[in-house]
């Protein structure tokens, strides 16, 4: 079950969600009038809002839906699946990565937070500005939660998780390699800079382990790095249960993986990453305008 969000004909720009399937989506506020148009409030809403899309994914296997709930995908644009009320990011979590970057093997997870208002969707614009360094593309492998998780074990968190997306965690690889910790959030925080989708696949619905996927990037059209999830030194559960006991987690936050060897990224190119089984997320690269005098102030070399 592949669920997201999506626009469509003049309300391009009007996201409502979709659950996808071959050749489409299906609009769920269409096919069950009394369920949200927000995915993010199906997440909040509980099983039984999800149980009650499952039923639709059945009834689109019998070819049981009702008139005008089905889409085809020449005529829809993606939305980002969700805005989650909030993101964390783990990084130094795949062991290729780690070795090429000599990080040190910490205790336990490093995470930080990344701004909602990063978020945009597959196809989406990145907006990367002059005068601030070099961008680097991290893609990351995450899980969407379902269940409220505070203080959890590690069973539980595994349980508290609905399902997997994908997360381009864009970085100012300069900004962050600065050292002082707000050059750090800022080359994490810009707008533009998470891209999310193309939509969550239950977890049901994986192929194989979470653990055994295979991972690929590609730069306009090179591939340019392969790696797999069974770098992960880490597992979801282990990252959310830790995370648990310092802050509350609710249905909807997004919760990376930390990402395999990344590079960089400019304007003008076409960014594709694909985790077996559960989708592959394009986006464009653009200039973004923004202020180059701060980069000056900063200390970073102007080119």
């Amino acid at each position: 079950m592949k669920l997201g969000s999506f626009g469509s004909g003049d309300r391009a720009t009007e996201f409502r969600a979709g659950l996808f399937v071959d050749g489409g989506v299906i609009d769920i506020a269409a096919a069950r009038p009394d369920l949200s148009s927000s995915l993010l409030q199906i997440l909040q809403s509980g099983e039984g809002a999800i149980e009650t899309v499952r039923q639709i994914a059945r009834e689109a296997d019998e070819g049981a839906l009702p008139a005008g709930a089905f889409l085809e995908s020449s005529g829809i644009r993606y939305g980002a699946p969700i805005r989650p009320g909030k993101m964390i990011c783990v990084g130094g979590n795949y062991e290729d990565y780690r070795r090429i970057l000599n990080l040190p093997e910490l205790p336990v997870p490093a995470f930080f937070l990344k701004s909602p208002d990063c978020v945009v969707a597959h196809d989406d614009n990145v907006e990367i500005p002059e005068g601030y360094g070099v961008f680097y593309q991290e893609w990351e492998l995450s899980c969407v939660i379902g269940q409220k998780c505070r203080h959890v074990s590690e069973d539980e968190a595994e349980k508290a998780i609905f399902g997997y997306t994908i997360v381009n965690d864009i970085t100012g690889h300069t900004l962050e390699n600065l050292g002082p910790r707000p050059y750090h959030m800022l080359g994490k925080n810009m707008e533009t800079f998470a891209p999310v989708g193309p939509w969550i696949l239950a977890k049901e619905a994986l192929p194989k382990s979470v653990y055994d996927l295979q991972a690929r990037r590609w730069r306009n059209g090179e591939l340019v790095c392969e790696s797999s999830t069974r770098e992960m030194r880490r597992s979801f559960a282990e990252i959310i249960s830790y995370v648990s006991n310092f802050m509350t987690l609710y249905p909807g936050d997004i919760v990376t993986g930390a990402s395999p060897p990344a590079g960089p990224i400019e304007a003008g190119d076409e960014i594709e990453v694909e985790f077996e089984g559960v989708g592959r997320l394009r986006n464009q690269v653009v200039r973004a305008d923004i202020d180059p005098s701060y980069g000056r102030l900063i200390g970073i070399e102007q080119t």
